[in-house]
């Protein structure tokens, strides 16, 4: 089975300002990946709550992770960016289930 990840899985999860601008705090929730078959699957590993969540969750292309574009990010983010450059493509066969 090789699948590779196609997309993150994002939410939107409040706003904070930098250098006097408003940006948006995204939250890392998971992501899709394509199966043999052709198929999108999702691996969903949280979901935020609370006032700031709107319950979408947005596919964004999986990129890249540094300490420099973690800004604004919640602890949890950052440590689910480090362990996504660490872990490169994730495959199918890599999942826990």
């Amino acid at each position: 089975m090789s699948s590779e990840k196609k997309y993150e899985l994002l939410a939107k999860n409040g706003e904070y300002e930098q250098n006097g601008e408003k940006k948006a705090r995204w939250e890392n929730c998971g992501f899709v990946f394509q199966n043999d078959n052709g198929k999108l699957n999702a691996k969903i590993n949280c979901l935020p709550v609370g006032k700031d969540w709107d319950g979408w969750l947005s596919l964004f292309p999986p990129r890249e992770y540094s300490p420099s574009n973690t800004e604004g990010s919640s602890s949890a983010t950052s440590s689910n960016r480090s362990s996504a450059k660490a872990e490169g493509t994730t495959k199918a066969e890599d999942l826990p289930f």
